[in-house]
């Protein structure tokens, strides 16, 4: 079980391996060589029982690293259970294992984890900077102010930001901004790329909206007017608009990909430059940084209601004589 390679059996005292055959205690968790178990009868784990506790693989291993961790890939020393050397930002890795990956506490801690896919980094719930050194630098912000200004889901937000980090790749994936790209950036308060969507995303519709205003013109008696005489003027059945029309179509699906996979730099870029204006004014303190910052609901309202009432003044100019 490579949850507890490294660590020692506390019958033989032999360093458990890879391919160990090992079973723990039903009551206290601690591991043994099955040959070891089965020789004792029992658990010897005596000092455990008595104080109800359960084994941690995480502080057994904490003990045998000692008071730090060296970095396999700069040399530095970082505290114990680092998760990434702060000199390099690379993550930890203890023997052959990384630390933090798959540790399986049982009764030690109620935080809850999960996987993340760069390096099986494991984030801690009920912490909000998600393991992270708060004083770590993003192209000259720290993870703190980071954590302080995305406010809501930076257990979403911070390991991405990381990623990115480490990888020094721009892309990653938001399903909800390839969806809904406008609302999304409304909703994270970044108006430019907000009324950028919106614009992008009607001109693309704009083919086939006109193909469905004609369809409509054409089940139902409108008065003449300039915009129901402009889409009946309008050849559907040219090479010109069935050329515009499945542009718009493959356009739509292209724009729709770049905003789901590069979105969340963007957002990156952005939670950046207005930390970095907010340090410029001596105003970068955490209640402003989330006032600037974070999500806001209103913004999605606003744009819905706005998008509706557009909608009505089109069909009032289609039936206005």
């Amino acid at each position: 079980m490579a949850l507890y390679t490294g660590l020692k059996c506390l019958s033989c005292g032999e360093v458990f391996k890879e391919d160990d055959d090992i079973v723990v205690c039903p009551d206290c968790g601690t591991p043994y060589h099955r040959a070891c178990y089965k020789k004792n009868g029992k658990c010897i784990n005596d000092e455990l029982h008595e104080k109800k506790g359960s084994f941690s693989a995480a502080a057994e291993r904490a003990k045998s690293i000692g008071a730090s961790i060296k970095c396999e890939y700069c040399g530095a020393d970082n505290p114990s259970l680092s998760i990434f050397c702060e000199q390099c930002g690379k993550p930890i890795v203890v023997g052959s294992e990384r630390v933090g990956s798959h540790e399986e506490t049982r009764g030690a801690s109620d935080a809850k984890t999960t996987d993340f896919s760069f390096d099986t980094f494991i984030i801690n719930y009920d912490d909000k900077l998600c393991g992270l050194n708060p004083d770590e630098e993003f192209d000259g912000v720290k993870t703190s102010e980071l954590a302080d200004f995305v406010g809501s889901n930076t257990y979403y937000f911070l390991p991405v930001f990381k990623l990115m980090k480490e990888r020094k790749r721009k892309a990653t994936f938001n399903l909800p901004a390839m969806i809904f790209p406008t609302e999304y950036f409304a909703y994270r308060k970044m108006w430019g790329m907000m009324l950028l969507s919106f614009i992008v995303k009607t001109l693309i519709t704009l083919p086939s909206l006109a193909l469905s205003l004609a369809d409509m013109i054409a089940r139902v008696n409108m008065p003449d007017n300039f915009m129901v005489n402009f889409i009946k003027s309008i050849d559907f059945n040219g090479a010109l608009f069935g050329t515009l029309y499945n542009c718009s179509i493959f356009a739509n699906y292209i724009v729709l990909f770049l905003f789901g996979v590069f979105t969340n730099w963007i957002y990156y870029k952005h939670c950046v430059k207005k930390i970095k204006k907010l340090k410029a004014k001596n105003k970068c303190t955490p209640k402003e940084l989330e006032r600037v910052g974070g999500g806001s609901a209103p913004a999605v309202i606003l744009i819905l209601t706005a998008t509706f009432l557009l909608g009505c003044a089109m069909a009032l100019a289609f039936i206005t004589p």
